[in-house]
């Protein structure tokens, strides 16, 4: 891994200029940079995107724009498949091949997965059909899932490739193995402090529909069961009612045995107690995953199935792809802050027809070595 830059984040453009006459003096210029989507009323790309179409607030104070520009977009996939993820590869690698194969053209690309350790299976190219045949042929299954880890350290995986439009992509169903909440912490911090955009393609819905049959004490039958072959339920007493009309209610074994089941109760405790305890992680899961990308001004997607899956994997390469990067030099200077300051960016148009809806946070970072 490369080191990290010196100064607050990546999000930030410093130069230094020393006179050779003077003593040395080092003159900081910040630029904060993020990625912003701009589309028309139609949902199509805007050709003409410019700075003065923008409208900028960093914490409530107004901002403008240095710089507008589209550049190719440089994309991190992690796949998941570690831990609860195993039995899901087929799904992951066809979503996989889905979002490459929809990326433009230019757009450069890594693939890691996520399993006992990350570990990378593509490194950075524009190659889209040889990194889908990577995938396929390296795609593997591990133990566990360390998704905190990979997570907190995919801004040095983007450092060694130097780049704009910078996303990161997560397929996964968001359970660490580890459950590690120091690491948890630190990995948000991380990518709080970047331009990189955090998109989730997330299997917590898919994953929570195997659930609740499993986790309750009284279930609802089935619909019409066949408790008994319809042979032996032909060979049962069925004497004809009396004709007396007090026992008219009477119930016969033929009928009992052609009853619906209603409900049933469970008395495996255990099982009941592993599910309702994968509910939550399920449910914990998902909401970290959420606050991930919607404070990275990122993508969170939560298919039902497969095949929707697939569907929104491409979506979401159309997403990145019509991305423009913004900058600007904050009026609140970044180098004078305190450490871990945070500030709220929000940019949208002033232009009509042109939809721009972006925010994120800045956590900001003192220098280690000044």
């Amino acid at each position: 891994m490369l080191k990290q830059l010196p100064l607050l984040s990546c999000l930030l453009v410093l130069s230094f200029v020393a006179d050779a006459q003077e003593p040395a003096e080092k003159v900081v210029i910040e630029e904060v940079k993020m990625s912003v989507s701009a589309l028309t009323a139609g949902g199509h790309l805007v050709p003409d995107l410019k700075k003065e179409d923008l409208v900028i607030m960093d914490n409530g104070r107004l901002e403008q724009a240095n710089a507008v520009r589209r550049v190719p977009a440089n994309v991190l996939l992690m796949l998941d498949t570690g831990g609860t993820m195993r039995g899901n590869l087929s799904a992951t690698l066809s979503a996989a091949n889905a979002l490459i194969g929809s990326l433009a053209e230019g757009d450069s690309i890594a693939v890691f997965q996520l399993s006992d350790k990350p570990h990378m299976i593509v490194d950075w190219t524009r190659d889209k059909a040889a990194a889908a045949e990577m995938i396929q042929k390296k795609l593997t299954f591990g133990r566990r899932t360390g998704l905190y880890r990979a997570m907190s350290e995919a801004r040095g995986y983007f450092s060694e490739h130097r780049g704009e439009n910078r996303h990161l992509v997560l397929i996964t169903a968001g359970i660490d193995s580890f459950n590690d909440e120091t690491a948890k912490k630190a990995a948000m911090a991380e990518l709080l402090s970047t331009d990189i955009n955090v998109n989730v393609i997330s299997y917590t819905q898919m994953q929570k529909g195997t659930v609740p049959r499993k986790r309750e004490v009284i279930a609802q039958g089935e619909w019409k069961p066949k408790r008994l072959p319809e042979e032996i339920v032909q060979t049962l007493p069925d004497p004809k009612r009396p004709e007396h009309p007090e026992d008219e209610r009477e119930v016969t074994p033929r009928e009992i045995a052609k009853i619906p089941r209603l409900a049933g109760v469970s008395l495996d405790f255990e099982r009941l107690t592993n599910a309702r305890k994968r509910s939550r992680e399920l449910d914990a899961a998902e909401t970290f995953l959420d606050a991930v990308s919607t404070d990275t001004n990122g993508l969170f997607l939560l298919p039902e199935t497969s095949d929707e899956m697939d569907e929104k994997a491409a979506a979401l390469a159309a997403l990145i792809d019509s991305q423009w990067v913004i900058a600007y030099t904050p009026k609140n200077t970044l180098s004078d802050a305190p450490p871990g300051e945070v500030r709220n960016i929000e940019v949208s148009s002033k232009r009509p027809g042109v939809q721009v809806q972006a925010r994120r946070k800045l956590i900001l970072k003192h220098p280690i070595n000044p």
